[in-house]
């Protein structure tokens, strides 16, 4: 995965948190909250809009590293359906280790 996006990692970091802390279901805005959080601990300058992480939630989407975690909910919009990872914590660690222009921040967090 050498060719995410600073942010797609993010996201991924984020939702790998989320499973540490044992969060049965999780979505977009969820994400978001944690993304929030992790700006807030390391005072990190990574800020992005809203409407971009929602670009690179669709990206990590099409890409199939993350997938919606249940069939229901089609009429649901994006942004409240629950999704899950479909990448171990271990491929994140090696994703963020191998990103050399990835913050230490997102790898701390992860």
């Amino acid at each position: 995965m050498p060719d995410l996006s600073i942010l797609e990692l993010y996201i991924l970091v984020c939702m790998n948190r989320l499973e540490d802390k044992e969060q049965k279901s999780y979505n977009f805005n969820t994400i978001i909250k944690e993304y929030k959080s992790i700006q807030d601990a390391y005072k990190t300058s990574d800020k992005y809009a809203t409407t971009v992480c929602f670009r690179a939630f669709e990206h990590l989407l099409d890409r199939e590293l993350i997938t919606f975690a249940d069939s229901k909910g089609r009429n649901v919009a994006l942004e409240y359906r629950p999704v899950k990872l479909l990448i171990s914590s271990r491929e994140l660690a090696q994703s963020l280790k191998l990103n050399t222009t990835c913050p230490g921040c997102a790898a701390k967090a992860a």
